[in-house]
């Protein structure tokens, strides 16, 4: 067990974040996780470090869980706040830039000079989109792919073509009715996912299909752009790869730039048992 500190950030869309920080506010050096889809910062804090040396920041960001209320401030109003739908169903993608820079800024705040990045599952996805916004990569110096996977590739791979077109044209039409918000029906899709996140998800052309692994023709053009420096760790037997993982880590290693790319061996998606490989690779 490690002694921890529980924060709350606050983001430039005025939304109440919960966080963990382990470690010692006088670090130099310093780690925001970004946790994966409808995961939380709960998740993987033992593959960080937090000592004299190190301070790591988990957050509880806006598509924490599946379907959650997150507090938001509204000085207007008699409570002085409302509640936010979030939760990895309601979740924007693009807003996550928003809730990593509140934890920058923080990390920033302390005095930690050198700042990384560490994104798990989904967490890749964001990481990879902040760094690629005017301005950002500059604020940290380095970022950490742990089990970034295409969730279209995946669906395209677990449902196949014709489920995952007739739910994305269901979920298309739901955006044109002005119901991008709405959950789509159990039927349709097994998970709760509302219009717009399902369409960000699972389309090949969204904002969030990063890692295009899965469409040979086209290039990963935001992965593209990271020029500091990358460690990208691959689950050996990640269950959420549509093709072998060695195939998949080789992509990587021809599609970054100052990159490394190492294999995490016999290790599921969610790192079970091998969080002490983990926290090595990392350190």
């Amino acid at each position: 067990m490690k002694p921890a500190n529980i924060i709350t950030l606050v983001t430039e869309d005025s939304l109440q974040l919960d966080a963990i920080l382990f470690g010692s506010p006088n670090a130099k050096v310093g780690f925001v996780f970004i946790h994966g889809l409808s995961s939380s910062a709960f998740s993987h804090t033992d593959i960080l470090p937090g000592n004299d040396n190190y301070i790591s920041l988990y957050i509880n960001n806006r598509g924490h869980d599946e379907l959650t209320g997150i507090k938001r401030m509204t000085p207007e109003t008699e409570k002085g706040y409302d509640w936010f739908p979030g939760g990895s169903a309601h979740e924007v993608f693009t807003d996550c830039v928003r809730d990593i820079q509140a934890g920058v800024d923080y990390l920033k705040g302390l005095g930690v000079r050198q700042i990384y990045l560490v994104g798990h599952s989904t967490g890749c996805q964001k990481s990879v989109y902040y760094l690629a916004q005017p301005n950002k990569e500059g604020a940290v110096s380095g970022v950490i792919l742990i089990c970034p996977m295409s969730d279209y590739a995946y669906a395209l791979h677990t449902e196949g073509l014709e489920k995952l077109a007739t739910a994305t044209r269901y979920a298309q039409k739901m955006v044109e009715q002005g119901k991008q918000s709405a959950l789509i029906p159990e039927g349709i899709w097994q998970e709760p996912v509302d219009a717009q996140r399902f369409i960000s998800l699972y389309t090949p052309d969204s904002a969030e299909e990063i890692f295009t692994y899965g469409q040979p023709d086209k290039a990963p053009t935001l992965l593209k752009k990271i020029s500091i420096p990358l460690l990208v760790l691959i689950a050996e037997n990640d269950e959420y790869a549509d093709r072998s993982t060695s195939e998949i880590a080789r992509w990587f290693e021809k599609h970054t730039n100052r990159s490394f790319t190492k294999m995490i061996k016999s290790s599921p998606h969610g790192l079970t048992g091998k969080a002490e490989d983990v926290l090595e690779l990392i350190t």
